[in-house]
């Protein structure tokens, strides 16, 4: 059987082993677990290949695991392994690769793994200390989760100071929730988070000078054991639980690199591994108590509501994935033995780990991870410069150095658009590592771009994000209205001379608005409007500008006037001179002036024209050859217009209002002289 058919025929083997069961209760998660563990030979020799070991995520009551696939490759090529399912304590489970192969100098083994998980959320049930049952109602068949074993060794001499500390903490209560909560508040005050290189004893975690002054430090299986510890001395069963806390951000890599210890993690939509005390606690059973991962309100039992298995989660797309139980063993000492016989070899271990939501590519995750950094690979830095804000349309320089210096080799650029649209860039480096890129961006603002180095045999990739703020060009827009023919016209200029379409609004002197998209051709645009209405229009110009370009505006304004027309006459009536007349179109209130002129001779006089548009005046005029002119000087959006009409006013009419006026005189000089006869007499 080939070596590639080999390895395949001992995958398909294993996909029985770990089958989902018929029926069972609908679950609140389902994803896939991709695990991937290489080892690394950083010797100029051949090495024997260790057992290629990866945890498989556990079954139990909150999750149901099924193996999916599983590779090994040896120098990129599959190798004839065995694989094996290999049980662990508390139902825990691990696959094994044995491989005979010889892992050559500078060569890779790889052990890739995907599981599928179906995940029921932890329902915290209605905990509180009254109803919480006592010691002596737990189980007797649970006594050996109380044992002192493992990390937990109460019965050390070098743990007693912590186990006289929590008695006192305790006192004498014997509610086990009670006691769960005054530990868990004691832990809280006592201890700093901080990851370190590896797990830590209890007595490490809080060393005895840290007691009473100071405090101590470690990470969540720390301080869990520490509390486990403490309540199995106590007689309440306890166990230490993993698990992948997957938070399905894949773009972020968390990275845990130890080379001194040949360790390496990676964690891809992960938010680290952790791990939480499993308490048994009457009379609800088994509870989480995540002294590290919860709702930070201060309430102890919140440690068990806002557990990182609860429900609580779900809001924030959390989910976690158990992996292993960890119930009678050292795993601190475990892991120590093997960090200080892998140290002492040239053998490099490297897990890789990413969570993969379902429906979702689990190639495509793989993308985000970074390359190894193996033993023998030279590390790489990209320096890059660039101008931190630019213009529109010009052109942009971005340049840099691969340290050390690294010769043709490839250093790619990728611009994301803040439209979204991407532009990839690539640029070969020089004899000292420089390396420069030019590009135009055709949007303005923030262009998010990754500067990569991808790596070559004996140098490892690197890479930079920065951000380039892209301004936009200003704009203009000219504009002007004229009245032409019973419309008002518009024209315009919009730069850049660029085809767009614009929006303009004309108001009306009645103040009506009227609407319309008009479209621009290198810039200039035209639009029409009829003038109906006398008065003054007002048309208003807007542009809302293009990926490059700011928007702009414009106003421009045209007074429309209307024709008018006078219609005048002249009569005599009764002695005087009768001027009527009629505007059009009838303008009520307006003033017409009336002018009659004769040689030397000038009449003036005004009139209002109805709501008619008539109007009438009388003059008195002397006798001869008289032109009146009715004249309206325009106004309210209307034109001036006047008319003239000529009239003779006779002498004889003239030469009888003499005699009249004659008659008068003598009446009167008449009555003067009898008064004063009368007054002379008395």
């Amino acid at each position: 059987m080939s070596t590639r058919r080999a390895a395949a025929a001992a995958a398909l083997a294993l996909l029985a082993l770990l089958a989902f069961p018929a029926g069972g209760e609908p679950y609140d998660v389902k994803a896939y677990v991709w695990v991937r563990l290489t080892v690394a030979n950083n010797s100029t020799l051949a090495q024997p290949l260790p057992p290629l070991a990866v945890e498989l995520p556990s079954n139990g009551t909150y999750q149901l695991s099924r193996l999916a696939n599983a590779t090994v490759r040896v120098s990129g090529a599959p190798a004839p392994c065995r694989l094996e399912v290999s049980g662990g304590e508390c139902g825990s489970a691990y696959l094994v690769a044995l491989c005979s192969a010889q892992l050559p100098p500078r060569g890779t083994a790889e052990l890739e793994v995907v599981s599928e998980v179906r995940v029921r959320r932890f329902r915290a049930p209605p905990i509180n200390e009254s109803a919480s049952g006592t010691l002596s109602d737990i189980p007797r068949e649970l006594a050996e989760f109380t044992r002192s074993e493992g990390p937990w060794t109460y019965e050390d001499a070098r743990a007693r100071y912590i186990v006289e500390a929590a008695r006192r903490v305790v006192g004498g209560e014997r509610r086990v929730l009670s006691i769960v909560a005054k530990l868990v508040d004691w832990i809280w005050g006592k201890v700093d988070y901080e990851v370190g290189p590896g797990p830590r004893y209890p007595w490490e975690t809080l060393p005895p000078q840290a007691l009473e002054a100071g405090r101590g430090k470690g990470d969540c299986d720390d301080q869990a054991n520490l509390l486990i510890l403490t309540l199995r001395s106590l007689g309440v069963p306890a166990y230490l639980e993993t698990a992948l806390v997957a938070d399905f951000n894949y773009r972020e890599e968390r990275v845990v690199w130890a080379p001194d210890a040949h360790y390496y993690a990676a964690f891809v939509g992960v938010d680290y591994a952790h791990a939480w005390a499993e308490v048994y606690v009457p009379p609800w059973g088994w509870l989480p108590v995540d002294l590290t991962f919860h709702a930070g309100t201060g309430d102890p039992l919140d440690a068990i509501r806002t557990s990182a298995p609860s429900e609580y989660w779900a809001w924030y797309t959390i989910v976690t994935v158990r992996t292993e139980s960890v119930c009678h063993r050292d795993y601190v000492r475990e892991f120590r033995e093997w960090a200080a016989q892998a140290s002492a070899t040239p053998l490099f271990y490297y897990w890789e780990y990413a969570v993969v939501r379902e429906g979702d590519s689990i190639a495509r995750v793989k993308g985000f991870l970074k390359p190894l950094p193996l033993p023998w690979v030279k590390r790489t830095k990209l320096e890059v410069k660039y101008p931190s804000r630019a213009p529109a349309l010009s052109e942009v320089v971005v340049e840099g150095r691969l340290e050390p210096e690294v010769a043709n080799a490839t250093v790619l650029v990728r611009a994301r658009k803040p439209g979204g649209g991407e532009l990839l860039l690539e640029a070969v480096t020089g004899p000292g590592g420089e390396w420069s890129v030019r590009f135009t961006p055709d949007e303005a603002g923030a262009w998010s771009l990754n500067a990569t180095f991808p790596g070559l045999a004996d140098y490892a990739g690197c890479s930079r994000e920065f951000t380039i703020y892209v301004e936009k060009l200003p704009s203009s827009l000219a504009l002007e209205a004229r009245q032409a023919d019973g419309r008002v016209e518009v024209r315009g200029r919009l730069n850049p001379p660029v085809n767009a379409t614009l929006t303009l609004i004309a108001t009306t002197p009645s103040g009506r608005a009227i609407a319309a998209e008009v479209r621009a051709l290198k810039g200039s645009f035209n639009w029409s409007l009829p003038a109906s209405e006398p008065g003054k229009y007002t048309v208003r110009a807007y542009w809302v500008g293009d990926p490059v370009h700011e928007a702009a505006a414009a106003e421009a304004s045209a007074l429309v006037e209307l024709p008018t027309e006078l219609a005048v006459s002249a009569k005599l009536e009764s002695g005087r001179v009768v001027v009527e007349g009629v505007l059009r179109p009838p303008l009520p209130n307006a003033t017409i002036a009336i002018r009659a002129v004769s040689g030397g001779r000038l009449v003036e006089a005004r009139a209002v024209a109805g709501a008619n548009g008539m109007f009438r005046a009388e003059l008195a005029l002397d006798a001869g050859e008289w032109e009146v002119t009715a004249a309206f000087a325009g106004g309210g959006g209307y034109k001036p217009s006047s008319s003239a009409v000529k009239v003779s006013v006779p002498r004889t009419y003239r030469a009888e209002i003499a005699v009249a006026l004659a008659a008068v005189a003598v009446t009167g000089a008449i009555l003067l002289i009898r008064i004063r006869k009368k007054d002379s007499k008395a």
